[in-house]
């Protein structure tokens, strides 16, 4: 039985049969850098075990059937360097398992669909050297594994959107040749000037080869990802989407930040309400979009998660920062019982509002905690001071009062 037939590099000309769509035990399909012509059959959409398809470096021409659509376990595509031509077909978002994706060197026209977002694995997109126009689609953030994303020498217009700062695991990028304009990402993936060289009006502070931004601009977009790129997707498998913790260079923790006077006046108000939104979005992505999904139990320390197991309870051992783990686990370690505590997502809900408290006052909100802790066990029906307790009274007192 034929399984993973690899006939690259044959010089085999003519085009490609329709009744290969009958070899439906078909897991492997190479057919790349040979002389083939004509359209892609729409039979070939019927290979329900295909996850690997190589048709790169031939003539083939016309549009992409919207039959493909049908191999929801294909995870490998390339169709590099032919001529086929018309739109990226919407279907194509049916490959959720996609993690390599080349269209590069072809005729494809109109906007990128804003269907690729939902190729929640895909390592490696290539979209490069075709007719491409309009903007890139903000969804794109949805792409938390893409490592390497190549959109150069197209027609894109527009500004880069903003959600690219959450590509987190996004290490190579080429945004050149286009018509794209506004301030490029400060992200680790565009140090070279080749990656966004001719474009019709980039702008990047201390970012050579472009003219700076406008400081109303650049304070907007100064710490974005002071919180979200530490965690990388290395890889997905049967027990969910694996990340590894990685600190950017030349960026300090958010406690260190906080504790220096001259760095905490430039996180204002409203880039510590983007940080803190920025983290909760990452919460609910572990808590609600991973397969099983991944508890951190300390959010200001990321080397403390654990995947959770979906069909049974989840005990562990005390493990996290003091200060910033739920309360019930500190008094079992203090009191020095062997006992193992549950974890769920209530776990990170508190750790995170330790963490918002801390960004908002400029330091550990320990002795708020314990004033709240007694105020909701005291049985008297006097007020307590901190039922009065104002925001002006808990922020960071080296910011200026929030106004509207």
């Amino acid at each position: 039985m034929l399984t993973n037939p690899n006939i690259s590099n044959n010089n085999i000309s003519g085009a490609i049969p329709p009744q290969l769509g009958k070899a439906i035990q078909l897991q492997q399909l190479d057919l790349s850098s040979n002389h083939l012509i004509g359209k892609i059959p729409k039979e070939l959409g019927m290979l329900p075990s295909l996850f690997e398809w190589l048709l790169g470096n031939n003539n083939l021409s016309r549009s992409v059937p919207l039959e493909l659509g049908n191999l929801s376990n294909l995870e490998i595509l390339d169709l590099a360097s032919n001529n086929i031509s018309g739109p990226i077909p919407k279907q194509l978002g049916n490959f959720w398992k996609f993690r390599s994706f080349n269209l590069s060197e072809n005729r494809f026209v109109d906007s990128i669909p804003d269907e690729i977002g939902k190729m929640h694995h895909l390592e490696s997109l290539n979209l490069s050297q075709n007719m491409l126009t309009g903007e890139i689609p903000p969804l794109i953030r949805e792409l938390q594994c893409l490592e390497m994303l190549n959109l150069s020498h197209n027609r894109l217009s527009g500004t880069i959107p903003h959600t690219f700062d959450e590509l987190i695991s996004l290490t190579v990028a080429d945004i050149s040749y286009s018509q794209l304009e506004g301030p490029l990402p400060n992200i680790k993936a565009f140090p070279p000037f080749e990656a966004f060289k001719n474009n019709k009006g980039l702008c990047g502070n201390n970012v050579t080869h472009l003219k700076p931004c406008s400081a109303s601009r650049n304070k907007a977009n100064k710490f974005p990802v002071l919180i979200i790129i530490l965690l990388i997707c290395i890889g997905t498998g049967g027990y969910g989407t694996l990340y590894k913790v990685e600190l950017p260079i030349g960026q300090g923790s958010l406690r260190n930040i906080l504790s220096n006077d001259e760095e905490a006046e430039k996180l204002d108000l409203m880039v510590r309400l983007n940080v803190v939104k920025g983290v909760a979005k990452a919460l609910s992505y572990m808590h609600h979009d991973c397969s099983p999904p991944i508890i951190h139990r300390d959010i200001s320390d990321f080397s403390t998660t654990r995947l959770l197991n979906s069909d049974s309870s989840n005990w562990t051992s005390m493990a996290g920062t003091f200060g910033y783990t739920a309360p019930e686990h500190e008094l079992i370690f203090f009191a020095k019982l062997a006992y193992k505590m549950k974890v769920d997502n209530k776990t990170d809900v508190y750790s995170f509002g330790v963490v918002t408290l801390e960004v908002i006052m400029g330091k550990h909100p320990g002795e708020l905690i314990l004033s709240l802790l007694s105020s909701s066990f005291s049985s008297s029906s006097t007020p307590s001071t901190v039922d009065h307790c104002l925001l002006n009274d808990v922020m960071d007192q080296r910011l200026p009062p929030p106004v509207n």
